[in-house]
């Protein structure tokens, strides 16, 4: 992922004064205070998500921006009537498909355990995240319910049309 930032800085000229820094999410000490955090399909993953985003405000200058793009990724996991419909659309994909996906049976013995055990794949984003950040402070906050547009090739678009790409931006 360092390597794809420092290439796409170096793509749109944006290079200078800019420094990559390998960190836990959780964990930002030594570093900031920024004009603005962006993260994408990131918070998903976490198992603390709640102490990203305290870190994330924390190193913040006042007025600084967060921007994160995420989604539902895995409520269908807790859900048979969602994982019933994302199913249905695997089945209709399939066709089309990557060799893996969200839909291989590999990845889904592979990861399926793990992934229901994150904590953001029991919750509704993004109220969730607008609860969390109203909880920690954050003066301003703004969803977009639905951002897709361009982040995903035709496949990707068609599986998740129904699981959306959420925009959260808060102010601190």
């Amino acid at each position: 992922m360092l390597r794809a930032a420092r290439a796409n800085a170096e793509k749109y000229g944006c290079t200078e004064n800019v420094r990559f820094v390998r960190k836990d999410a959780h964990k930002l000490e030594g570093l900031g205070p920024f004009d603005a955090v962006v993260s994408r399909n990131l918070t998903w993953t976490l198992e603390e998500p709640e102490q990203a985003y305290a870190e994330w405000l924390r190193v913040l200058k006042p007025g600084g921006v967060l921007l994160n793009f995420d989604a539902n990724w895995d409520t269908h996991l807790h859900d048979p009537a969602e994982d019933a419909a994302f199913r249905q659309k695997c089945r209709e994909l399939a066709s089309s498909a990557p060799a893996e996906t969200d839909c291989s049976p590999a990845l889904a013995e592979r990861y399926g355990k793990i992934r229901r055990a994150l904590p953001l794949s029991k919750r509704r984003r993004p109220l969730w995240d607008f609860e969390t950040l109203c909880d920690l402070g954050a003066s301003r906050i703004t969803i977009e319910p639905r951002v897709a547009g361009k982040l995903f090739d035709d496949y990707y678009s068609a599986l998740y049309a129904d699981i959306p790409t959420f925009m959260v931006l808060a102010i601190k």
